[in-house]
Protein backbone atom coordinates (compact mmCIF):
# COMPACT_ATOMS: atom_id res chain seq x y z
CA UNK A 1 0.00 0.00 0.00
CA UNK A 2 1.37 3.41 -0.27
CA UNK A 3 0.27 6.93 0.66
CA UNK A 4 -3.39 8.21 -1.00
CA UNK A 5 -3.26 11.42 -2.39
CA UNK A 6 -6.75 12.46 -3.99
CA UNK A 7 -7.43 15.94 -5.21
CA UNK A 8 -10.84 17.18 -6.01
CA UNK A 9 -11.74 19.87 -7.86
CA UNK A 10 -14.58 22.26 -6.50
CA UNK A 11 -14.81 25.18 -8.71
CA UNK A 12 -13.15 25.89 -11.96
CA UNK A 13 -14.32 28.77 -13.31
CA UNK A 14 -13.13 31.58 -15.91
CA UNK A 15 -11.20 33.51 -13.03
CA UNK A 16 -10.86 31.27 -9.97
CA UNK A 17 -10.19 27.45 -8.96
CA UNK A 18 -11.16 25.76 -5.75
CA UNK A 19 -9.08 22.47 -4.76
CA UNK A 20 -9.61 20.09 -1.79
CA UNK A 21 -6.54 17.38 -1.35
CA UNK A 22 -7.44 14.78 1.10
CA UNK A 23 -3.99 12.97 2.47
CA UNK A 24 -4.04 9.76 3.95
CA UNK A 25 -0.52 8.28 4.81
CA UNK A 26 -0.26 4.66 4.80
CA UNK A 27 2.45 4.41 7.90
CA UNK A 28 4.84 2.62 5.70
CA UNK A 29 5.87 4.83 2.58
CA UNK A 30 7.05 7.99 4.59
CA UNK A 31 6.65 11.79 3.40
CA UNK A 32 5.87 12.58 0.35
CA UNK A 33 8.52 14.77 -1.52
CA UNK A 34 7.41 17.11 -4.28
CA UNK A 35 4.32 15.69 -5.10
CA UNK A 36 2.54 17.19 -7.92
CA UNK A 37 -1.11 18.13 -6.89
CA UNK A 38 -2.40 20.78 -9.81
CA UNK A 39 -1.01 20.90 -12.72
CA UNK A 40 -2.70 24.15 -14.12
CA UNK A 41 -2.67 23.46 -17.57
CA UNK A 42 -5.42 20.75 -16.43
CA UNK A 43 -7.91 23.79 -15.63
CA UNK A 44 -10.22 26.22 -17.91
CA UNK A 45 -8.32 28.40 -19.90
CA UNK A 46 -5.25 26.51 -18.97
CA UNK A 47 -3.57 29.43 -17.14
CA UNK A 48 0.29 29.71 -16.96
CA UNK A 49 -0.21 30.18 -12.96
CA UNK A 50 -2.37 30.60 -10.27
CA UNK A 51 -2.01 32.57 -6.62
CA UNK A 52 -3.09 31.36 -3.56
CA UNK A 53 -5.95 33.47 -2.22
CA UNK A 54 -7.34 30.94 0.54
CA UNK A 55 -6.38 28.29 2.52
CA UNK A 56 -8.66 26.26 4.80
CA UNK A 57 -6.81 22.86 6.25
CA UNK A 58 -6.93 20.72 9.04
CA UNK A 59 -4.15 18.24 9.20
CA UNK A 60 -3.94 15.63 12.32
CA UNK A 61 -0.21 14.98 13.52
CA UNK A 62 1.70 15.96 10.31
CA UNK A 63 2.46 19.01 8.24
CA UNK A 64 2.34 20.29 4.78
CA UNK A 65 4.94 22.60 2.34
CA UNK A 66 2.60 23.73 -0.98
CA UNK A 67 5.06 24.20 -3.32
CA UNK A 68 5.68 26.35 -6.45
CA UNK A 69 6.80 23.82 -8.81
CA UNK A 70 10.29 25.01 -10.81
CA UNK A 71 13.78 23.72 -11.19
CA UNK A 72 14.35 24.23 -7.47
CA UNK A 73 10.79 24.13 -5.92
CA UNK A 74 9.77 27.16 -3.42
CA UNK A 75 7.94 26.93 -0.65
CA UNK A 76 4.71 29.31 -0.91
CA UNK A 77 3.31 28.10 2.39
CA UNK A 78 3.34 25.94 5.59
CA UNK A 79 0.61 24.13 6.89
CA UNK A 80 1.13 23.08 10.33
CA UNK A 81 -0.01 19.86 11.45
CA UNK A 82 -2.72 19.46 14.37
CA UNK A 83 -4.08 23.01 14.02
CA UNK A 84 -7.52 24.37 12.12
CA UNK A 85 -6.44 26.97 9.09
CA UNK A 86 -8.28 29.31 7.89
CA UNK A 87 -6.62 31.94 5.65
CA UNK A 88 -7.77 34.79 3.45
CA UNK A 89 -4.82 36.20 1.67
CA UNK A 90 -6.77 38.52 -0.41
CA UNK A 91 -6.08 41.65 1.79
CA UNK A 92 -2.86 41.96 0.39
CA UNK A 93 -3.20 40.24 -3.10
CA UNK A 94 -2.92 36.95 -2.77
CA UNK A 95 0.65 34.44 -2.53
CA UNK A 96 2.21 34.98 -5.60
CA UNK A 97 4.10 32.52 -7.73
CA UNK A 98 7.63 33.72 -7.11
CA UNK A 99 9.69 30.55 -8.12
CA UNK A 100 12.40 31.51 -10.56
CA UNK A 101 14.03 29.21 -13.35
CA UNK A 102 12.06 26.67 -14.37
CA UNK A 103 8.99 27.91 -13.46
CA UNK A 104 6.18 25.39 -14.57
CA UNK A 105 3.07 27.27 -12.52
CA UNK A 106 2.11 23.69 -10.76
CA UNK A 107 1.55 23.47 -7.22
CA UNK A 108 4.01 20.30 -5.60
CA UNK A 109 3.21 19.38 -1.75
CA UNK A 110 6.06 18.11 0.62
CA UNK A 111 4.75 16.49 3.87
CA UNK A 112 6.80 16.40 7.76
CA UNK A 113 5.83 13.40 10.25
CA UNK A 114 3.00 11.90 7.56
CA UNK A 115 3.18 8.42 9.15
CA UNK A 116 -0.65 6.87 9.08
CA UNK A 117 -2.11 10.50 9.96
CA UNK A 118 -4.64 12.00 7.49
CA UNK A 119 -5.98 15.50 6.88
CA UNK A 120 -7.03 17.29 4.07
CA UNK A 121 -7.05 21.36 2.69
CA UNK A 122 -8.62 23.65 0.30
CA UNK A 123 -7.10 25.93 -2.22
CA UNK A 124 -8.57 28.86 -3.38
CA UNK A 125 -6.83 29.63 -6.44
CA UNK A 126 -6.74 33.04 -8.86
CA UNK A 127 -5.69 32.08 -12.12
CA UNK A 128 -3.19 34.49 -14.37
Amino acid sequence: MSNSITTQTILDGPLNAVIKVLIDGDGIEGDESSTNILDTSGLSGSPSTVKLIGLKAHLSGFSVDLEWDASTNVVAVTIPGDDDVNQDYRQFGGIINNAGSGVTGDIDISTAGLGNESGYFIMELQKS
